[in-house]
This record gives structure tokens, C-alpha cells and sequence, in this order.
């Protein structure tokens, strides 16, 4: 057993005696108390307190095998009819065995005020009986404390994991907007607009603006896990509506519908003369293009390989017009 564990049960068992002997105290108060003022018959306060302190000191005896069936057969949702017999046999138990125990010790120390007229075995079949339900109020309370204790801990740990998790998710979005406002990505264009201040003042203007936009759109998609491509098109259809010499080149894989929203509706954005489209089918293996798979990667690479074979022409024109 480590270090650890022992100090843990170590501060378990003074916290149980602890507990034994407060209780033993105020119930050896109360008791002397009664018999002072209400009994005819008074009582040495030894015996009271050995009654008393007996009787808490008893159950800090059985607490350690209360505790371990609180926790082997807890009274939880789902299980608590398992847990039930079991409880119930245990009780019965455990409060004939604390009852022996305090009859044991009440007729063995001398000065307890035994008086003989009943047998040690008569006590206890006596004292069973009588304080059974304050017996079996004392092992749920036990229990109870178990139960809320556990639920304290688990409480605990979700706060803990939470706060952990929250702290990793803020660090992930702050590596993530580093990546995205990666440094050479800053100075490079930085470095563009200044150069290009010296040629063309509007033109370096319009390209600090749009530098602005790109880093907001940025800052605004740190949280998302996946962009709507209409997002960029209305970003490339601002470009567009300000300088109409965008040259750009599409691919599209269609298939049986999923490639469908990815229908990237340049020729809205970009003149016929401007736009060429580089279209293919996958008729053979999956036609769902987020699966990886090796024979869909196959069919792929077989497909550009005879379009670009087809399309020579028009991949040359496209050349010379970049």
C-alpha cells in the first residue's frame, strides 16, 4: 500500500473517532442531564458515559464495513434493487453485533451499574429489539454520509475535468488562431502592400482592406469545425466587384448527389472568358467524396489521369491565359 493511501486511511480513521467521540460526549450530556432532572432513580455519570461513549465508539468500529458495502452496493438508480437485500441482511448484522459488543463491555467494566437482574444474553435480546430502529437510523446515516461523500468527490472530479478541458480548449483556439494568423502570412504581405505603396497608392489601399477582412473572417471562424463554401465566395465575389482580373481554376468531382454542396457557382462571380470548369464522375466504388478509402483514392488518381489527358487543350489554354 502506498505512501498515499495509508495517510488517506489514516486521516479516515481519525475523523470516524473524532465524530465517535463528539457524539459520545453530547449523548452522555443529554443523558445526565434526563436523570437529573426527570429520573427517580439517579445515575453514577460513569455509567452513563460508558453507555454512551460504548455505544458511538461500537458503530466507529463497524463504520469501515459500513463504508466498503456504501461503495461495493450503492443505492443508485439502476442498481438500487441489488443493493437492497443486501443492506438489509447487513443491518441485521451489524446491530446484533454492536448491540453484543456494548452489552460486553457494560457488564464487564466494573462501576457500570450492572445489577444482575438480567443476563448478559437477556440484554442483548432485550436491547435488540428496543433500539433497533435507533440502530438502524445510526447505519443509514452512516450511509447517507457515505453516499453524499461520494457524490462530493464526483462532483470534484467533473469540476476539475471541466476546468481542465476548458483550459485545453482555450489553448486549442489560441494555437489555432496563431496558425491562422501565421507570422510569415503577416510579414509577407505586409511587406507587399508596402512595396506596392510606391506604384499605387489605391491599389495598396484596397489590398490593406481586403488584408482586414481575411484576418476578421479568420478571428470569426476560430470556433468553427466546418465553413459553409458560400462564406468564400462572397469573399472572392467582393474581390471580384473591385478588381475583375481574378483568374481562377475550378475542380469539381461530382458523384451521386453528395458532391452537390460543394457547387462552387463561379460563373457568378468570374466572366465566361475567365472561368474554365474541370469536371469528373466517379461511376466505379463510393460515390461519397469523404470517403478515403484506397480504392476510391485509385479511382481518383485513374480519373485525373485520363482528364488530363482529354483536356491537354484546354489545360494549355488555361496556362497561357495565367
Amino acid at each position: 500500500m502506498s505512501q498515499k493511501h495509508t495517510q488517506k486511511h489514516t486521516a479516515s480513521a481519525r475523523l470516524i473517532v473524532g465524530v465517535a467521540t463528539l457524539l459520545g460526549a453530547f449523548s452522555t450530556f443529554q443523558a445526565y442531564n434526563f436523570v437529573r432532572l426527570f429520573s427517580e432513580h439517579k445515575q453514577p455519570l460513569f455509567g452513563l458515559a460508558l453507555v454512551n461513549f460504548s455505544f458511538w465508539y461500537g458503530w466507529a468500529l463497524l463504520a469501515p464495513i459500513v463504508l466498503w458495502v456504501a461503495r461495493r452496493f450503492p443505492l443508485e438508480r439502476g442498481i438500487w434493487k441489488r443493493s437492497v437485500p443486501v443492506h438489509l441482511l447487513t443491518v441485521f448484522v451489524l446491530i446484533f453485533v454492536h448491540v453484543m459488543l456494548t452489552e460486553w463491555v457494560f457488564v464487564s467494566v466494573p462501576g457500570s451499574g450492572w445489577q444482575r437482574k438480567l443476563t448478559w444474553w437477556d440484554r442483548v435480546t432485550r436491547d435488540f429489539i428496543m433500539n433497533f430502529d435507533w440502530e438502524m437510523m445510526t447505519y443509514g446515516a452512516i450511509i447517507g454520509f457515505s453516499h453524499a461523500a461520494n457524490y462530493f468527490r464526483q462532483a470534484q472530479d467533473r469540476a476539475l475535468r471541466t476546468s481542465q478541458l476548458e483550459t485545453r480548449l482555450a489553448e486549442a483556439q489560441l494555437q489555432a488562431l496563431q496558425r491562422q494568423l501565421h507570422p510569415h502570412f503577416l510579414f509577407n504581405t505586409l511587406n507587399g502592400i508596402s512595396a506596392l505603396m510606391h506604384r499605387d497608392v489605391q491599389a495598396a489601399d484596397r489590398m490593406l482592406v481586403r488584408l482586414s477582412d481575411l484576418l476578421r473572417m479568420a478571428l470569426d471562424r476560430r470556433s468553427a469545425q466546418e465553413v459553409p463554401l458560400t462564406n468564400d465566395l462572397e469573399f472572392l465575389g467582393k474581390d471580384k466587384d473591385q478588381d475583375g482580373d481574378i483568374d481562377t481554376v475550378e475542380t469539381d468531382t461530382d458523384g451521386d448527389g453528395v458532391s452537390d454542396t460543394v457547387d462552387h457557382q463561379l460563373e457568378q462571380v468570374l466572366s465566361d472568358e475567365r472561368y474554365l470548369r474541370l469536371q469528373v464522375e466517379l461511376t466505379v466504388a463510393s460515390n461519397e467524396l469523404d470517403d478515403a478509402s484506397e480504392e476510391n483514392l485509385a479511382k481518383l488518381r485513374d480519373q485525373a489521369e485520363e482528364l488530363i489527358g482529354l483536356r491537354s487543350a484546354d489545360l494549355d489554354a488555361m496556362v497561357a491565359q495565367l
